[in-house]
């Protein structure tokens, strides 16, 4: 018997296909180990409606630490629904001393595409900034997250000025007063004439979710082709941007805590030797990345 299957059908079994074909690709092996026990986010169980796609993880991720409850935020993107091609943002509190996932839960849940989660704690909230596809471009949001896992409403990271467009990678710290959060986006500047260059901008953001600056701060060099994947930390009073210029090289940038304000020079990490002295003293041992456990 001829068996027809109609062009829809056929896009489901290719999809299905497809998941069970690659899915072990994008399993999250690299477990999180905080005590004898490991665990593997990508299979925490969420509420029976928001369940994320198994297996279908898409980095990065971030995490914040709370001295208070002596407990981590960990942060990701996931896809969710039937399409599994947008992704929405989850978060899980780990306990420090047991490794127990003490509550899972969404962050965002929206029909648009959300990536690129980084996450910081302020000593009272957390916030967690992400890219989130908003036709015609990608822009920056963010949420505060309580200690209880409460998130309040999403709210837009950007000045007008200068206008920017397709801002993805963010990343975000605090140094005891405010937050300043940095992406990579595209600008438009003049040389001779208007052309379109990507570079890292920047902003601060108060314990409320209000900008302290009037503009974004444009941290990096002008690239032709250059400017991606932005870190920041700080040393509890002024903030430190990396991010990766053409070439692949390391780059290195510190903005003032006080006024947003980026300081030169602009170090050059990857040309620098450690022993070479052409590295500031202050910036070797000083700075301390949230990011380590």
């Amino acid at each position: 018997m001829r068996i027809i299957i109609k062009y829809k059908e056929k896009c489901k079994i290719l999809v299905l296909f497809l998941i069970f074909a690659i899915s072990p690709l994008f399993s999250l092996n690299n477990t999180c180990s905080l005590s004898s026990q490991s665990l593997v986010l990508s299979e925490i169980k969420f509420d029976p409606i928001l369940y994320p796609v198994p297996g279908f993880l898409h980095y990065p991720f971030d995490i914040a630490y709370n001295p208070l409850r002596t407990e981590f935020l960990v942060v990701w993107a996931q896809p969710t629904g039937d399409d599994y091609l947008l992704d929405d943002i989850y978060g899980a509190f780990i306990d420090e001393e047991t490794g127990n996932v003490s509550k899972s839960f969404p962050i965002t849940h929206f029909p648009s595409d959300q990536k690129w989660p980084t996450v910081a704690f302020d000593g009272i909230n957390y916030l967690a900034v992400w890219a989130d596809y908003s036709l015609p471009s990608w822009e920056i949001y963010g949420s505060f997250v309580d200690q209880n896992g409460n998130v309040y409403p999403q709210f837009r990271i950007r000045a007008d000025d200068p206008a920017g467009r397709d801002l993805t990678n963010p990343s975000v710290a605090f140094n005891g007063q405010n937050y300043l959060v940095v992406w990579s986006g595209v600008y438009e500047i003049t040389i001779a004439n208007p052309v379109f260059r990507r570079m890292i901008a920047g902003i601060r953001i108060d314990r409320q979710g209000n900008h302290l600056d009037p503009v974004n701060r444009i941290i990096s060099q002008i690239e032709r082709d250059g400017n991606y994947l932005p870190n920041v930390s700080s040393d509890g009073v002024d903030f430190l941007v990396t991010w990766v210029i053409m070439g692949g090289e390391l780059a290195a940038r510190r903005v003032k805590g006080n006024n947003g304000i980026p300081q030169l020079p602009i170090l050059s990490l990857s040309q620098t030797l450690p022993d070479s002295g052409r590295v500031p003293n202050q910036f070797l041992g000083r700075w301390k990345t949230r990011k380590n456990i």
